[in-house]
Order: C-alpha cells, then sequence, then structure tokens
C-alpha cells in the first residue's frame, strides 16, 4: 500500500497557485498576497499627539505656575498654529503637533482636568507635574515608513493586516484568486438533506461537510448533491462541472463495489485510484482534469466557453508543475485548464480524514499558501485513555482534547488511588476503538502536552458522523501498534482549537 506522505505529495504535486488579482480590501480576509507590498504612508502619518491634553514647550512646565491657553488643536486638523513661547493649545489624541511643541501635557496632570475638556479651552492651565521633551508625542513612521516594505508575497491576510493596508493607503491589494471547488457526491442512495426516505436511501451530509470545509479554507464551494450510480451520466456531471471550477472532488464510488461509479467512470481516463496505508480513507483517487482546444479557463471568475471540448483526464505524472520561484508556480490563463481531482471515499469520517490531510492542504496550493510538511501536521500529545485497533494501517482517529484534574488509570492500574470501572479496552473490530466505559476520562497536561480521548465512544467506525463535530483533531497511531495505552505518547493534527 502506498504510504500517507508519498500520497499528501502527489495531491500537492497536482496544484500551483491561481494568478492574481486585485480585490478590494473588505473581500481580501483569509487570501494571499501575490506580491510584495510596499507601504504608501507611514504610519504614523504624521507626528501626533498620543492623550488629550496641551501642546507644550518641556522647559515651559513648572508645577503651581500657569500657561495661558492660545487654541485648539482638534483631530483632523490639517494646519495646526506654531506654539509661542510660555504658552499652550490645547489639543487631542491623534491631531497633529503643532510646530514648536515638543511635548503633550496630559489634561490629568493639571489643575481643575475636568473643567480643561469642557468645549471651549480654558483660558489658561495650571501644571501639577513636570514633562520632559518627547512625552506622549507618536512621531510619523515610528511604525512603518513609506516606501518600505509592509508585507511579503505569500502572506495570508487576517483582519489586522487588512487594517494595517487600509493605514498604509490601499483600497484592493493584489492576491492569488480565491480557488473555485466543486463538489460531486455519488451514490443512487443519496437524497438530499430534508427529503423523505424509502428504505436503503439516506440523507446526503457529505456534500455539505466537503463544501462547508471547503468554504471554511477561503475556498468557493460548488455543489452536486449527488450523480446516482450511471457513470455516463457522472462523466456528463463531472465535464460539466469541470467548465467552471478550479479543482474537483468526489466523494464515494472509489472502493470495490460493483456499483463504484466514480472509479468506472475514470480509471480508463488517466486517474490513478491506490491504496493508502491509513484507516479511515484507504481508497483514493487522484489525477487533473485538462480541457480540449477551443477554450480557457480564468482563475479570476472566468469559464471556458460553451464551445469548449470535453474535459479529458490526463495521466498525473505528466501534469506536475515544474519547480521555481513563487511567481513562476503561478497558473497562467492558458494553464489553468488543468484541473486537479481529488475522489474520496463515501464515509463521512473517511471523508472528514481525506479532507484534512490531502483535499485542504491542495486548496492552501492554490490559495498561494505556504504548505506544511506532512510530519509537521502533527503536535505531540498523550492518550488520555487505552484503546484498541486492528494493525496494519495508520490510524487517524478523531480526538478531543480533555482537561481539568480527575485521575486516570494507565495500564491497569490506578493513580492517586482512584479506581476506573471498566478500564479494560475490547475490540470491536477493524474500525472500532474501545475505551473504558462508566470511568471518568483523564485530564489535565503534563508539562504542557495535552491529553487527547477518542471523539466516539462507541468506536471510530468510518460511519458515525454524529460523534464528529466533538472532535477538535486526528490522532496519528503507527501502523504497527495494535494497542495505545492511558499516557502513551500520541501524534494529533488539531484543525480546531
Amino acid at each position: 500500500m502506498k504510504e500517507v506522505a508519498q500520497h499528501l505529495a502527489d495531491v500537492l504535486s497536482l496544484g500551483r497557485p491561481l494568478a492574481v488579482t486585485e480585490v478590494p480590501l473588505a473581500q481580501a480576509r483569509g487570501l494571499t498576497l501575490g506580491a510584495d507590498v510596499p507601504a504608501r504612508l507611514s504610519i504614523p502619518p504624521f507626528t501626533n499627539s498620543a492623550m488629550d491634553g496641551f501642546a507644550i514647550r518641556a522647559a515651559d512646565v513648572q508645577p503651581g505656575i500657569s500657561l495661558p491657553v492660545l487654541g485648539d488643536i482638534p483631530a483632523g486638523c490639517t494646519t495646526p498654529p506654531p506654539l509661542r513661547p510660555g504658552t499652550a493649545l490645547r489639543i487631542m489624541t491623534g491631531a497633529p503637533l503643532p510646530p514648536g511643541a515638543d511635548a503633550i501635557l496630559q489634561v490629568e496632570f493639571t489643575e481643575n482636568s475636568d473643567q480643561n475638556m469642557l468645549l471651549d479651552p480654558p483660558e489658561s492651565i495650571t501644571p501639577t507635574a513636570v514633562v520632559c521633551a518627547g512625552t506622549h508625542i507618536r512621531r510619523a513612521g515610528e511604525d512603518i515608513t513609506a516606501g518600505s516594505l509592509a508585507f511579503q508575497a505569500g502572506t495570508v491576510l487576517t483582519p489586522a493586516h487588512l487594517s494595517a493596508l487600509a493605514a498604509l493607503g490601499y483600497a484592493t491589494v493584489p492576491v492569488h484568486a480565491r480557488p473555485r471547488v466543486g463538489v460531486l457526491t455519488t451514490g443512487d442512495e443519496l437524497r438530499a438533506p430534508g427529503a423523505d426516505l424509502r428504505p436503503g436511501q439516506i440523507p446526503d451530509s457529505n456534500s455539505l461537510l466537503v463544501a462547508q470545509l471547503v468554504e471554511e479554507r477561503n475556498a468557493v464551494a460548488s455543489l452536486h448533491h449527488w450523480a446516482g450510480d450511471d457513470p455516463a451520466a457522472f462523466s456528463a456531471d463531472l465535464d460539466e462541472l469541470a467548465q467552471e471550477t478550479d479543482m474537483i472532488i468526489t466523494t464515494g464510488g472509489v472502493s470495490a463495489g460493483a456499483f463504484d461509479v466514480v472509479k468506472a467512470a475514470l480509471t480508463h481516463r488517466g486517474v490513478r485510484f491506490e491504496k493508502v496505508r491509513m484507516q479511515p480513507g484507504k481508497p483514493q483517487g487522484w489525477g487533473v482534469l485538462r480541457g480540449g482546444g477551443g477554450g480557457a479557463a480564468s482563475v479570476s471568475g472566468g469559464s471556458l466557453h460553451a464551445g469548449a471540448a470535453m474535459f479529458n483526464v490526463t495521466d498525473p505524472t505528466t501534469s506536475v508543475p515544474t519547480a521555481g520561484s513563487h511567481s513562476a508556480r503561478v497558473s497562467s490563463a492558458a494553464e489553468c485548464r488543468s484541473i486537479p481531482i481529488l475522489c474520496l471515499p463515501g464515509n463521512p469520517v473517511s471523508v472528514f480524514v481525506s479532507m484534512q490531510l490531502f483535499a485542504l492542504p491542495l486548496i492552501d496550493e492554490l490559495l498561494g499558501r505556504a504548505t506544511v510538511p506532512y510530519e509537521m501536521m502533527f503536535k505531540p500529545a498523550k492518550a488520555a485513555v487505552a484503546w484498541e485497533r486492528k494493525p496494519g494501517r495508520v490510524q487517524f482517529l478523531p480526538c478531543v482534547r480533555v482537561g481539568g484534574n480527575m485521575n486516570m488509570t494507565e495500564e491497569g492500574g490506578a493513580v492517586d488511588g482512584a479506581v476506573a470501572a471498566g478500564e479494560k479496552p475490547v475490540t470491536a473490530g477493524e474500525e472500532s476503538v474501545a475505551v473504558r466505559e462508566g470511568s471518568a476520562v483523564a485530564a489535565g497536561e503534563v508539562l504542557g502536552v495535552p491529553r487527547i480521548a477518542p471523539a466516539a465512544a462507541g468506536g471510530s467506525g468510518s460511519h458515525l458522523i454524529g460523534s464528529l463535530p466533538h472532535a477538535t483533531g486526528l490522532a496519528r497511531v503507527a501502523a504497527d501498534v495494535a494497542r495505545v495505552a492511558a499516557g502513551d505518547d500520541v501524534d494529533v493534527l488539531w484543525f480546531r482549537a
């Protein structure tokens, strides 16, 4: 079987950052800068007051000695009057420092301070403390100077970045386009959520799961609820979807079933279907769709025109982008007809695990984000309970972080004299996990290392979607490990705090 790390590398080889486009700041959260951004303005843009108070010369201030107030400088003032020696000007936070002033006397350090901030400025003020030159003054450019590099290409934009960009004089920003991801679920048994069900039918939960994970990653999902089990109908839906997307994710139809439509439709077109050494999620498909002559998609929102030829899947080994600089890896409009396709298993937990390990990193690649090496996805943790599993594949177990000060049992013994009921794990099949029943789950952290427990008390079956909302991470267990004991080291991919 194929190793997980190799499959991730193969999946990432399918993608390259989408083309760079200018978008308004309000639409750029979560997107990735496609170019270095210099500062158009300094921050602060001019020297200004950090406090409400009075602009003065520090040498003129002596406690108990009054200074005449000759005017007001409100925030927004563009031409403050110059300060005369031996006088003061009332000034508000953010207002420009007047010529001749070298400090701000905070209003709280004047007699009758409340009266000194009424609508009309006082005729004079009496300081109650000395002040040093430079006090409460924000110097122009002390944070960022105009012309300097503000943010580098590859920066993922947060609300703080967008606020800073606005302060630097930008209304739009160059970012890699938001990927459009087609989501295509398969299976004659699937019905739209909320629809009446006949015996043998189930709601389509995968389409929502995949689409919402895609949207959460700052891509745009195009949802097809299901395509049935007819290979011809599936191919037609796939070709239509490929004309308007930058990436396609299918769920179901990739295993060894007689009606596995995805595998039946795409194997002869070059998509590779492989067994990956993981549980859940062993059957995986991957490849690229390449458009025929006559059309080119625009990564900034266009699509292949109606006259474009049907898509053909090409061997993924011939479509790997060449290594090079960040800019060299960006898809051009002519190149972007090579569309990655990932074919995931149909069980919901398998879908979720596959999204976390493969699909979401590929979306990151399209977004222009720096992808995280496989081993660096995982952080150290300790098992708070014991569970057993069938060895042979790497287990990715949905888990929860547990905390508090309760005692736990490790390897059949009690910690601090605590007695746990049902501590002995039992095996309930290849895709199940046994945890102690009736016992209080151990809590707390050891030297900052979090403790985790399975999210589903009844097992780790790939169909147990009802327990998945409780999970905050995926615990990775090596393929040769049959039993995880409480207190054992495990690695966790955290997807929620």
